[in-house]
């Protein structure tokens, strides 16, 4: 049973995509010491085939926004894969991979602070794709509740088309998915990229009361508004990883974490003044 549809197919676009699936589908130097992992099934499934962001003038929004955790918020669902272990490890995560061509070499590796981290490298072939998916309802169900995507990573290197690194399908239909090259982000829907400082982790976040409309911060700047891409059909997931498959498209990246949930700020003016952060970075966005 295929479970996943590829986007670009639909769109007539070129490489496979982890980001749209079957209706009926289910859930996308010297070398360390490492830990080679490679799968035992063959997935039947498709994840698709970043100089400095712009940074917001008030320094101040970056501050209350970054406050914005769930250890300040009361949680009625938080998933936090740390780069601890494999994904596939760790409950309710399940790994895709390109069967046939082989796995991406996957080890955790871990800095001189004590840091662990995934380290995905599909550098050998064109062909292979290899990402973490995780089913589950995603949408807020009660006002005041806000949806939050986090990931923190680093692309070491990339050649090609660019990567897809996150998909999120919410309760209902539709598709958000961003990619990366070795020195931007892009909107794979909306056909938006921002620059990014290669070589280096940068953190990402995506907030949403709807899962209709979201907010991204990338190292807790705001830098932009967008829309999920609606036609489409989908169960709710979060995926991760290195999404594309063809395409001359190759990566070696580390994934520090990759947390996602629903948070409700607690009752008190911490929202009031989460909220003053985003209109003050909207502000100085248009200015």
């Amino acid at each position: 049973m295929r479970r996943i549809v590829s986007l670009l197919r639909l769109l007539g676009r070129q490489g496979t995509s982890i980001r749209t699936r079957h209706a009926s589908g289910g859930p996308l130097g010297p070398v360390p010491a490492r830990r080679d992992v490679r799968g035992s099934d063959p997935s039947r499934a498709r994840l698709h085939a970043g100089g400095g962001v712009p940074a917001c003038p008030a320094l101040a929004c970056g501050v209350l926004i970054a406050a914005l955790s769930p250890l300040a918020l009361a949680t009625p669902y938080w998933v936090a894969f740390e780069g601890d272990t494999m994904p596939e490890e760790q409950p309710g995560w399940v790994r895709h991979w390109s069967g046939q061509y082989g796995g991406a070499q996957r080890w955790i590796e871990t800095d001189p602070d004590g840091n662990n981290y995934l380290v995905i490298d599909s550098l050998a072939s064109q062909m292979i794709y290899d990402f973490a998916e995780m089913d589950r309802p995603l949408n807020p169900t009660n006002p005041g509740e806000i949806f939050i995507c986090e990931w923190k990573l680093l692309v070491a290197e990339h050649y090609g088309y660019r990567q897809e690194a996150v998909a999120i399908a919410p309760d209902q239909y539709g598709i958000l998915g961003f990619g990366y090259t070795y020195t931007e982000i892009r909107g794979l829907e909306e056909g938006w990229s921002l620059p990014i400082t290669p070589g280096v982790f940068h953190t990402y976040r995506v907030q949403s009361l709807d899962l209709v409309s979201y907010d991204l911060f990338i190292d807790d700047a705001f830098v932009r508004s967008g829309a999920w891409y609606l036609n489409s059909l989908n169960q709710s997931f979060v995926a991760f990883g290195d999404g594309t498959q063809g395409a001359g498209s190759r990566s070696l990246s580390k994934w520090d974490f990759v947390r996602f949930g629903v948070v409700v700020p607690e009752p008190n003016a911490f929202l009031t003044r989460i909220l003053l952060g985003t209109c003050a970075c909207r502000v100085c966005r248009r200015s």
